[in-house]
């Protein structure tokens, strides 16, 4: 490993000189940026496996040359093999979680008409097509940011979860000392009229929260100091207030880093072989930049590169020191800059996704959900969209995944204080449409939503997972993406029938004569909660001599009885306890053969007969209740079940034909 300002090389596996590598090294007290485990600032090394240096949980103040192993990442792996924007990638080990990269972003060969300062407003930036002094024409930028995840640190050094960027600017030439600003802005910037190359300006405007780094090259360049300065108030009448001054040696838990590379650096996507002193890189702990001075922690769009000319100092003398106020930065004037693009701004999403309700007409169920979407960061987002994928989503809730009309919101602290505050949420509920979220912290930083979604229950049921995915607006018109995923619950409803049978034997007039004929009444009634349809009921009597059966009953051999098919006043029962959840039929038959009881007041005048009802629901929405007789369908994928009813009704003592009273509904068992 080459690590610029040591001249000792570390071969992997080799104790010793690992070992004195560690005691030649100066330790802080505290971790630095450079020190986190995370982007090692040394100037473009292109190995992978590196030595770091971390402060651990168990570093005290006096004992504070805690060191730890691991793999940091280069800026060739951020770099990567095209150049391209995108995220950066998360050391195999230390103290990193990746966030974004900016890419290479090349120089636009322009640079700022003469007198423009570094206090002027943007709206007076004035740009033309051109070159800078070789020494400060900067010819390439990268930026890439990341969470620390490491122990917080005491005082002002890097906290848990604190955002870290680091980045990389080269120039053309060695030739002298010259001072190096990084703008890290919160709205976007744009060159305009597109195309322009002389008198030219931007579309954009300083905001509070933009982040100032200046960098000063001593020594022919290779001594580097930084100077942290905040932006705050509006374009026209804002200013920069000095936060801290850095160098990456002697000072304990600085906030800032700088270095330049003290021997040649090689990457084609830099320009291929830089020279010493060409090659700069710089780390902010941003969260504690802002943090420190009492700040909210803003998010960025934009970076700009820039080099800087300063009568405030000689070239060759000026550093850091020099610049502890705003009113030092006075007369710098900006010369040859980069622009690109580095968006770190990001919302958060939670969900919980709410029993659902099935739907027995379209074996479909119907989830609730909601959640809160928030704003982590120090500037204002605009709500956009939240849409959700779940497994087997009905057609009908198109490409949101959203049942229409379904998806609402509100800004009501008493609904976004707790996710299952929010989905108990009812008050301040509407459109979502046009809702901003205030930086973090403000009071106005979160939305509450709610929402159904319909899906078919073969596919999302009970443990179904799915995904919202919530987009807002943030700086410059970015489009800023959160998801959160959610497990489902759904219990399919209990199902069961109970047959209830009435029945009277009369003597009634026929063609020859009197004669017997039983009356029967059957109330077939739900007796759980799942809905029921293609209710069937079937009579049943005892069957005659060599098969013989009353008019209209047919004769079944295997029980020796006749059966008839009635039919019910609905055919589909409603959940138990709603209306409709019962239906009736009647009906009448001549017997073809007395009764075989012989006890009782009334010898062989005893009829019997049972109705036999069924009803079926989704298989997949319902299941046998406890004491319930069901089976399910495989080829319909119904579950279907079925009750028996019976009755006995005895000749003696003969009665006139009567309405059956009202029955006594009894759970089937």
């Amino acid at each position: 490993m080459r690590s610029f300002r040591r001249s000792l090389v570390c071969l992997t596996g080799v104790i010793s000189v690992a070992s004195l590598f560690l005691l030649l090294r100066a330790s802080p007290a505290y971790a630095q940026v450079q020190n986190l485990c995370i982007e090692e600032l040394d100037a473009g090394d292109t190995s992978t496996t590196e030595l770091c240096t971390a402060d651990q949980p168990s570093c005290t103040s006096a004992t504070p040359a805690c060191v730890s192993t691991g793999t940091n990442v280069d800026w060739n792996q951020i770099i990567g093999n095209t150049g391209a924007a995108g995220s950066a990638p998360t050391p195999t080990s230390g103290y990193g979680a990746g966030g974004q990269s900016s890419g290479v972003l090349p120089s636009q060969g322009s640079v700022f008409r003469q007198g423009t300062k570094i206090l002027d407003p943007i709206a007076t930036w004035v740009f033309s097509t051109g070159a800078s002094p070789s020494k400060a024409t900067l010819t390439n930028g990268i930026v890439a940011s990341y969470s620390y995840t490491g122990p917080s640190l005491p005082g002002a050094a890097p906290q848990t979860g604190d955002e870290i960027i680091y980045y990389v600017v080269t120039r053309s030439s060695n030739n002298g000392s010259e001072l190096q600003g990084t703008w890290f802005l919160v709205n976007a910037l744009t060159p305009t009229p597109a195309g322009c190359t002389k008198n030219c300006s931007f579309i954009g405007a300083h905001a509070t929260g933009d982040l100032f780094v200046l960098s000063t090259f001593t020594g022919g360049g290779g001594n580097v100091g930084l100077a942290l300065f905040q932006w705050t108030g509006n374009d026209a009448t804002g200013s920069l207030s000095f936060v801290e001054s850095a160098q990456c040696s002697g000072a304990n838990g600085s906030l800032a880093c700088g270095e330049v590379n003290a021997g040649q650096v090689t990457n084609s996507f830099l320009g291929g072989t830089l020279a010493t002193g060409l090659f700069y890189e710089g780390g902010v702990d941003v969260t504690q930049a802002f943090t420190t001075a009492g700040a909210a922690v803003p998010c960025f769009s934009n970076v700009l590169f820039e080099s800087i000319a300063s009568a405030s100092c000689s070239p060759s003398s000026c550093s850091a020191t020099n610049f502890t106020s705003a009113s030092s930065l006075g007369n710098a004037e900006a010369k040859g800059f980069i622009l690109g693009t580095f968006n770190t701004c990001h919302a958060d999403v939670t969900k919980v996704c709410g029993a659902g309700s099935g739907d027995q007409s379209t074996g479909d169920i119907k989830f609730p959900i909601s959640g809160i979407l928030s704003n982590p960061d120090g500037s204002t987002l605009t709500f956009s969209s939240i849409t959700d994928s779940a497994p087997g989503t009905i057609s009908g809730d198109g490409t949101s995944g959203l049942d229409p009309g379904s998806l609402v919101c509100s800004k009501d602290s008493s609904c976004t204080s707790t996710d299952s505050a929010c989905g108990a949420c009812t008050t301040g509920l509407g459109s979502c449409t046009g809702l901003t979220l205030g930086a973090a912290g403000s009071g106005t930083d979160k939305i509450c939503y709610q929402a159904t979604f319909t899906a078919d229950s073969t596919l999302c049921a009970d443990k179904c997972k799915d995904t919202v995915t919530a987009k807002v607006t943030g700086p410059g018109n970015s489009t800023l993406s959160a998801t959160a995923q959610a497990s489902c619950s759904f219990t399919p409803a209990n199902a069961g029938l109970d047959v209830i049978k009435q029945c009277q034997s009369v003597l009634v007039a026929g063609s020859s004569g009197l004669q017997v004929q039983v009356n029967t009444k059957y109330t077939v009634c739900n007796e759980q909660a799942a809905p029921l349809t293609g209710v069937t009921l079937i009579d049943s009597v005892v069957a005659g001599p060599s098969g013989a059966c009353p008019t209209g009953y047919t004769f079944n051999s295997g029980n020796n009885s006749c059966t008839k098919s009635l039919t019910p006043s609905l055919s589909s029962l409603t959940a138990e306890g709603n209306t409709n959840d019962c239906a009736t039929a009647t009906s009448s038959y001549i017997p073809v053969v007395l009764p075989s009881d012989t006890g009782g007041t009334c010898p062989n005048g005893t009829f019997q007969d049972t109705g036999t009802a069924t009803g079926q629901c989704k298989g997949t929405l319902c299941q046998q209740a406890t004491g319930s007789n069901c089976s399910l369908d495989a080829t319909t994928g119904q579950l279907v079940c079925k009750a028996s009813g019976s009755a006995s009704c005895p000749l003696c003592p003969l009665a006139a034909p009567t309405a059956f009273p009202s029955p006594t509904e009894e759970p089937n068992t």
